[in-house]
């Protein structure tokens, strides 16, 4: 995290913690603290998850979108069997440059997620919590979206909120979170509640773990590729911007 961050955000926060974070990343290293994630390298969707697409530079790590020969890059972290929580607050800044055929997002899953295909025993196998993901169509708005009962029928059950904050999510730095207890789920932007979950939405009871991710779909939900390419590394401008990642654990009071 850059120290300027920081020193705003403790002088603006009106919140008062009383417990030390379960999970806390800053990105000062000069590469992802592999203690922390996983950097998966494998394909996925339109494209292949790669270290190379990973940044860190000035506190803040980078998620680029980038096209050579002919193939799509991006990057997809996740905290799964390093940090794995059930309940409390999850939470992350970022900052979005988003481009058509390509969307990033901060979210939570279980690794039992949909091991029953029940949507009835969702407490149990767990939940998907989207806390944000932002396409380029969306401009200034974004999604929250909780999935449970796995992903047939297709993806069994879902809840979406279409978020429109009056300071718009593309433009600039932005707190997105989730808090998650016995009450269900309540999402934030900049410390700020966003969404309060449906009653009917289940409560995880299984451990859950943290995803940073952008993801590359040719057509359809995000868009067509413009030109079929993002450009080289050097060149796209599709990109997610990290400067913190935060846990809580269950009871602490900020």
């Amino acid at each position: 995290m850059r120290l300027p961050a920081l020193l705003a955000l403790l002088a603006t926060s009106p919140l008062t913690l009383t417990a030390a974070p379960s999970f806390e990343d800053g990105f000062d290293g000069p590469e992802v603290d592999k203690a922390k994630w996983h950097v998966q390298e494998e394909k996925r969707k339109g494209a292949f998850n790669t270290a190379r697409a990973l940044t860190l530079k000035g506190g803040v790590l980078r998620i680029t979108t980038y096209t050579e020969d002919g193939k799509h890059y991006t990057g997809f972290l996740t905290s799964a069997r390093r940090f794995e929580q059930v309940q409390g607050r999850f939470e992350a800044r970022l900052r979005f440059s988003s481009r058509p055929g390509m969307w990033s997002a901060f979210w939570s899953m279980p690794m039992t997620y949909g091991a029953s295909k029940d949507p009835d025993k969702a407490d149990v196998d767990g939940l998907e919590l989207d806390i944000v993901e932002h396409l380029h169509q969306f401009g200034g708005h974004y999604d929250t979206t909780i999935h449970w009962g796995g992903y047939g029928k297709p993806h069994q059950r879902t809840r979406t909120q279409r978020n429109k904050p009056a300071a718009p999510a593309n433009q600039g730095w932005h707190t997105y979170a989730v808090e998650w207890d016995e009450a269900g789920y309540r999402f934030f932007y900049d410390d700020k509640l966003a969404w309060q979950a449906p009653k009917d939405v289940p409560v995880s009871k299984a451990p859950q773990h943290l995803i940073l991710s952008s993801e590359v779909v040719d057509g359809g939900w995000s868009g067509k590729i413009a030109g079929g390419s993002f450009g080289s590394k050097s060149e796209s401008s599709a990109w997610m911007e990290v400067d913190w990642v935060r846990a809580w654990p269950k009871g602490a009071k900020r």
